[in-house]
């Protein structure tokens, strides 16, 4: 690279700007700084401070600026880079054109700052475009396949901790609640579980995303996944979509009482004798027509109340006045 002995200094200013971002760059995105990040300018290695910040002696000249994590960092696969000769302490947003060294974009992550006068103080703005975020959460739980009803009603409580996804390019693990969450770019977002078959031991999920930032309840997916994957389309930006995950379990049979088999006896039963009734009063037998018609004595008893019947009914007549 040209140069000359006199060095100048050269300032990053690390940024971000999402790619749908509109209007001037430098009023949209200029406050969206980024620490920890690597350049190498040209020969020596700098990481940007906490402010975005990275100051740097160079020689007069050609200067090349390499970012060493690019395409993790500009998501959206490129970066607009505008250098210029300072001519005042502050910065300003857009130079005189005879001090704009370089204005453009690159999907390397590689620029040469051409012809930096020596003695002088060049700016560099570098926006890195990115993709637009959004978050995506899970609710992770279980139902019997003999559900019924409002599922949610049914089931929303039986949380699962310690189930492991992958949202997007994401692996997250649900915590104590059965929750687990995860940034990721807006549009199509797949979700996957990998120890499906274990947990799903009916075979299937029910799933359920809907977006909840704004109140609406957008509804973005609804309905059984066989494989344990899922995709969600059209994820919105600045938006959070949760997806109720609900694990379709089999029910374990209920074991039948089945009665015991009576044993047999070891001892013949002992028999009861018949109870006996206790005859009760009865007359002497005379010995003559026992078996077929009354007694002796029961037609002397008929004799005696019909001798007696008759004396009152004649003592009645007795007493009745006369006429």
């Amino acid at each position: 690279m040209a140069g000359s002995s006199r060095g100048a200094t050269l300032i990053i200013h690390k940024l971000e700007c999402p790619a749908d971002a509109t209007g001037d760059i430098f009023e949209a995105c200029h406050d969206n700084r980024l620490g920890g990040v690597e350049f190498t300018i040209g020969e020596a290695l700098y990481t940007t401070g906490s402010e975005g910040i990275i100051e740097a002696e160079v020689p007069a000249g050609d200067v090349q600026v390499i970012e060493s994590n690019f395409e993790a960092i500009a998501t959206a696969g490129e970066a607009f880079v505008y250098c210029s000769v300072q001519t005042t302490e502050q910065e300003q947003p857009a130079a005189a054109s005879s001090d704009v060294l370089f204005e453009g974009t690159t999907e390397t992550g590689d620029v040469i700052v051409p012809g930096i006068p020596a003695g002088s103080t060049v700016i560099c703005d570098w926006y890195n475009r990115t993709l637009p975020t959004a978050t995506v959460t899970i609710h992770k739980l279980e139902c019997p396949a003999d559900a019924t009803g409002d599922i949610f009603e049914a089931c929303h409580d039986n949380r699962l901790e310690g189930v492991d996804f992958t949202i997007g390019d994401t692996d997250v693990t649900t915590d104590e609640d059965g929750v687990a969450s995860a940034t990721v770019f807006a549009g199509d977002v797949t979700i996957v579980e990998p120890d499906f078959d274990t947990i799903a031991t009916a075979g299937k999920a029910f799933v359920f995303c809907s977006v909840q930032e704004d109140g609406s309840g957008e509804v973005l997916f609804e309905g059984d996944t066989t494989t344990g994957e899922v995709t969600v389309e059209d994820v919105p930006a600045g938006k959070e979509v949760i997806c109720d995950w609900y694990n379709r379990t089999e029910v374990e049979a209920t074991p039948t009482t089945t009665a015991e088999p009576t044993e047999e006896p070891t001892e013949a039963p002992t028999e009861t004798a018949e109870a006996t009734a206790t005859p009760g009063p009865q007359l002497p037998e005379t010995g003559v027509g026992a078996a077929s018609g009354p007694s002796g004595g029961t037609l002397a008893l008929g004799a005696l109340l019909f001798a007696v019947t008759a004396g009152f009914a004649a003592l009645g007549l007795r007493r009745r006045p006369a006429a």
